[in-house]
């Protein structure tokens, strides 16, 4: 795990930042100059499997991009927004910005992972994004969720389905919230790109916010696929 502290003025402390229990970049404190404080995962993919190079390289270019913001476009604005709260006397937390990521599925046929990507820039709440991705052993192609399924089957109506099925079982026992008006919000904030897989079966998950409120976190299903005979042909 890298950490950094970015200062005023561009300087930089390695290995500074701590982690917290919900695994943020934490600060010891509000030390004077701490503008930023950045903490970044370099995923390590398990060794020996076919197509390695390539999904090691999707790895680190994703890495790179996160980094590349929080120096270039997060710092930038943390220095405009210190110097704001400085001409009207008022104190300045330092922002933080973390990069996490796991391996949730290996077997010989496929790989899966994802990468929550936190920022917090001094509200009450910060921003995570998870991207995950999963891809096909051994040529190390993308799969995408469609793919999972047999052919003819209407995977998205049935996705939709099932996550409305969870949904509704995790209201009635009281274990969650969700927005009041969360079965329109449902099917606009679906996107089939946003899975993952694991040992159960694929997991879909929904944009923070977009379907419950902030104490919610990144709303996930774990999904079991139906066995081919009870799948129903598209029409």
């Amino acid at each position: 795990m890298e950490h950094r502290i970015l200062r005023e003025g561009g300087a930089r402390d390695e290995g500074a930042a701590h982690r917290d229990g919900e695994g943020r970049a934490g600060l010891e404190g509000v030390e004077a100059g701490i503008l930023l404080g950045v903490s970044g995962v370099r995923l390590e993919l398990p060794e020996g499997i076919p197509g390695l190079r390539r999904l090691e390289r999707w790895c680190r270019r994703l890495e790179g991009a996160w980094a590349a913001r929080w120096e270039r476009e997060l710092y930038p604005r943390a220095c405009t927004a210190a110097r704001q709260a400085r001409e009207v006397s008022h104190p300045f937390r330092p922002w933080e910005a973390s990069l996490t990521g796991a391996v949730t599925l290996h077997t010989p046929e496929c790989l899966s992972l994802y990468y929550d990507a936190a920022e917090r820039t001094g509200g009450p709440h910060g921003v995570t994004l998870r991207q995950g991705s999963a891809w096909a052993l051994p040529g190390g192609s993308p799969l995408t969720l469609g793919e999972l399924f047999p052919p003819g089957f209407r995977w998205r109506a049935w996705a939709l389905a099932e996550v409305e099925r969870q949904l509704r079982a995790r209201l009635s026992a009281g274990e969650s919230w969700f927005a009041p008006d969360w079965e329109a919000r449902l099917p606009r904030s679906f996107d089939p790109e946003r899975f993952y897989l694991t040992e159960a079966g694929p997991v879909i998950y929904f944009p923070l916010y977009s379907i419950a409120p902030y104490a919610e976190g990144i709303p996930a299903f774990s999904l079991a696929i139906p066995g081919q005979k009870e799948n129903t042909p598209e029409e």
